[in-house]
């Protein structure tokens, strides 16, 4: 992983975990029982009142089911952007003289404009998902909060039960469904807690990485490196040994600047492997 990655996958994902873990699987335990013994108690009065309520109830689920793809993937490139962002400002913030001998200023201002406006816009998806989920909770509260109180009015109209059957709907239905409430509007940050422990456990497998590792890495390496930046410069492979000074020289057109210019990441337009300590 890139360090910027890495400390967004730190500072979002692993809190993600967390949160999930310490407080919201337990919150679901315990309204999942509430739920279940409320629905136990509406099943010895009636059941087809129960089925009703169980009903209303899994209605609520439906805005989280309609927007489970848009918020994993916003969830997504979220943290993909923020990541690219922080892994510019720490490679920016390593390289800034360096940035100044090449006259570099404006081309780093610019992938940090570029960046912002790509966040931007993914943060404009996320808050059109976001209203989305809202409107349709509020829409589904409606049903969930009448539905099976209405549905018992109209079976008590028809004699289909009593008027202690009715009383224990009113009196329990809302407490059902807020307790389903609770367990299903979780779904949506269950979606991202997968998202986010993918992220963080998994393997990736790159062509083009930044090894993190200062303890036991001490060398650069370009391995069958190609740029677009110099003609000559096709299937180079280079060993760096940072305890040692090492110098690049040849004439003038051979790729010099090129390969210092990828060593630093301030050009990222190649193919190859690059591992820098």
């Amino acid at each position: 992983l890139k360090k910027g990655e890495f400390i967004e996958n730190i500072n979002d994902d692993l809190q993600m975990i967390i949160d999930t873990i310490s407080k919201n699987i337990p919150s679901v335990i315990v309204n999942a029982v509430v739920f279940v013994t409320f629905c136990t108690i509406l099943a010895c009065e009636n059941t087809l009142i129960m089925f009703i309520v169980i009903l209303c109830s899994l209605i609520q689920v439906l805005p989280g089911l309609f927007v489970k793809k848009s918020t994993e993937y916003n969830y997504e490139d979220m943290r993909k952007v923020e990541a690219e962002m922080t892994e510019m400002l720490i490679e920016g913030y390593r390289g800034f003289s360096v940035i100044r001998i090449f006259g570099q200023e404006n081309w780093f201002l610019d992938k940090i404009k570029k960046l912002h406006k790509k966040y931007e816009k993914v943060s404009i998806k996320s808050s059109g998902t976001t209203s989305l989920t809202t409107s349709m909770e509020a829409f589904t509260e409606y049903i969930t909060k009448y539905g099976s109180i209405i549905s018992a009015g109209v079976m008590y109209a028809y004699n289909l039960i009593d008027i202690d059957t009715v009383a224990y709907v009113i009196v329990l239905s809302n407490s059902t469904t807020e307790a389903a409430k609770k367990v299903l509007f979780e779904f949506p940050n269950y979606i991202k807690y997968v998202t986010a422990k993918k992220r963080l456990f998994e393997k990736k497998k790159t062509t083009k990485h930044l090894s993190a590792d200062y303890t036991y890495n001490n060398i650069i390496s370009l391995n069958n490196v190609h740029s677009k930046l110099g003609e000559n410069l096709r299937g180079v492979n280079l060993t760096i040994d940072l305890n040692d000074y090492t110098i690049i020289k040849g004439e003038n057109g051979v790729g010099k600047t090129s390969i210092i210019r990828i060593i630093l990441q301030i050009e990222d337009e190649y193919k190859g492997d690059v591992v820098i300590p």
